[in-house]
């Protein structure tokens, strides 16, 4: 009876870190992705204004 909170403890926090985990790791490739596509959309916008000029 005395362990049962120490192990859910343990198990909510292992639990916890690797939410926490997962969220960083989508964050970082998000903006990973969003870099990518202002790479893009910038590359797109250079080679536009080289056609105009």
């Amino acid at each position: 009876m005395f362990f049962t909170p120490s192990i859910f403890h343990i198990r909510y926090t292992s639990t916890s870190i690797c939410l926490i985990h997962l969220l960083f790791l989508s964050a970082s490739y998000n903006l990973l992705y969003i870099n990518k596509e202002l790479f893009l959309y910038q590359s797109i916008f250079m080679a536009l204004r080289k056609s105009l000029n």
